[in-house]
């Protein structure tokens, strides 16, 4: 009776699976479609759906053994912070903010603590909680390497359609945002986000994923039979002519992207984008060839190590040439905003040495910083939030900031690598994952762009495909893993394989 309730229990896991999966999109769609989630309450309603799913995949599919390091640490970053913000925001007359001293005289019965925004602090923190719960909810769901695949192949897609949709309005009806009136950044486009920055982190990473997918579908093109079938007039083979779609589709995507993004006029989001570009050529080059059937492009014109290198180099500056072609104007850019950001920076610094290491709390950078304003930098606009992720990881969060940051990436630099000497055939993934990783630190230090819960969302998504097939046993089908997970032996074939299948 136990055996014959298993199939049903299968049929039944997989389409929570698939319904878990729908839900998971939708909220990124509705948080995308909502100018990047950054107002507090479109988080809390993001969050909500997010850890109920989360809880449920947990207790009903699981988490498998070599990924439950990569979600202990995932659950370990934000219990941290959340930690350090009770520190923060508790009573703590010792360590408490100067400014308290001040209030108290004046209102009696007020406590001292380190953060001088306490009410603010905790709904913030489902600024830092959201990201890391979709990236734990997307390493569950994308739990095999079809799936992980897949969503990556999608969520490419959706950046290039995304792209297109992006481009359509800033031409067409150049002082709009989304279905509202734009307020600014009237000669630049900022997709769906309200700060062209922000959408110059996404269009990049966008233009990543295409790039690796058309180089990866271009790799299984066999030149010599598209030659022969040309010479011949015969029509392409079935695989071939998928392959040859997939590399023109991916390519055109990655144009839209990069159409996109010259248009934002970011000058660090075009420069990190680049970067990140010429790094993912370079590990397209340096790819070892598969046993059976080669995913590297250079290796297939039997080039020795050194010329392929030279072939990526030259690939490299003519993508540069292109980059500059497009957006030379862009990043030749005038308007004073370097200027007013490297103005303002010694007051963050010295904001930064009066509050370490507790930090002035987790939401109060637009409150404290009013005070370290330099009056000579000019008193136009607000600063909610500071154009360098690190300062102002410092500032508010302080000493912790570091351990955070450091441990995260060092974790993520290790998952890279792991995937980029197991993974031969999807070895795409971690290079997408040093790539990106590239974009949104460099792009970091001079623009916010984390700081928005919209991209931080998209950068989780994106990460839980790569991570899970960097974690994933290579030479492992779908069928092997799930028998594996119920327990069943892998070398027999009956009814349950096709299940399973």
């Amino acid at each position: 009776m136990q055996v014959q309730e298993k199939p049903q229990h299968r049929r039944t896991s997989s389409a929570l699976l698939r319904l878990f999966t729908a839900i998971y999109c939708i909220a990124i769609t509705l948080a995308l479609l909502n100018y990047g989630a950054v107002d507090l309450l479109s988080v809390t309603l993001l969050a909500v759906p997010v850890f109920l799913l989360l809880a449920v995949s947990v207790i009903w599919i699981g988490v498998p053994g070599h990924r439950r390091a990569a979600m202990l640490a995932a659950t370990l970053v934000p219990t941290l912070a959340f930690a350090w913000i009770l520190l923060q925001t508790s009573a703590w007359p010792v360590a408490g903010d100067p400014a308290w001293r001040d209030v108290q005289t004046y209102v009696s019965g007020v406590t001292s603590a380190v953060s001088l925004t306490p009410a603010d602090d905790w709904a913030s923190a489902l600024r830092i909680a959201v990201p890391f719960g979709i990236f734990m909810l997307g390493l569950i769901l994308f739990d095999t390497d079809e799936r992980a695949t897949v969503a990556l192949k999608v969520l490419a897609v959706v950046g290039g359609v995304v792209s297109l949709l992006s481009i359509l309005q800033f031409h067409f009806a150049p002082k709009t945002l989304l279905f509202g009136a734009k307020s600014a950044y009237f000669d630049s486009l900022s997709g769906f986000f309200v700060n062209r920055n922000t959408a110059a982190t996404y269009f990049g990473l966008m233009a990543l994923m295409n790039y690796a997918l058309c180089g990866r579908a271009a790799a299984g093109i066999e030149i010599r039979r598209l030659l022969a079938a040309v010479d011949q007039r015969r029509p392409l083979a079935p695989d071939q002519r998928r392959q040859l779609w997939a590399a023109a589709g991916y390519g055109l995507l990655f144009l839209l992207t990069i159409i996109a993004l010259v248009l934002t006029k970011s000058r660090a989001g075009i420069v990190s984008s680049l970067a990140a570009i010429v790094l993912l050529t370079l590990f397209m080059s340096l790819r070892p060839a598969n046993r059976t059937t080669s995913q590297n492009l250079f290796a297939k014109t039997r080039l020795s190590k050194v010329r392929r290198v030279g072939v990526a180099i030259l690939l490299s500056a003519a993508l540069t040439f292109v980059f500059l072609s497009l957006a030379g104007r862009a990043l030749m850019r005038v308007d004073g905003t370097l200027g007013a950001r490297a103005c303002v920076w010694p007051g963050m610094l010295s904001g930064v040495r009066d509050h370490l290491p507790w930090g002035s709390g987790m939401a109060s950078f637009e409150t404290v910083f009013a005070a370290y304003r330099e009056p000579s930098c000019g008193i136009a606009g607000i600063w909610n939030r500071a154009h360098n992720v690190y300062l102002e990881g410092l500032f508010t969060f302080g000493a912790m900031f570091p351990v955070l940051a450091v441990g995260t990436l060092l974790l993520l630099f290790a998952i890279f690598k792991k995937g980029m000497t197991t993974r031969r055939r999807l070895r795409y993934a971690p290079e997408i994952g040093f790539a990106s990783l590239l974009l949104i630190a460099f792009h970091s230090a001079f623009d916010f762009s984390l700081q928005i819960t919209g991209i931080a969302v998209i950068y989780a998504v994106m990460l839980a495909p790569i991570v899970s097939i960097c974690l994933n046993l290579p030479g492992q089908t779908r069928v092997k893993r799930r028998r594996r997970r119920h327990g069943l032996p892998e070398g027999k074939r009956d009814t349950e394989t096709i299940e399973l299948a």
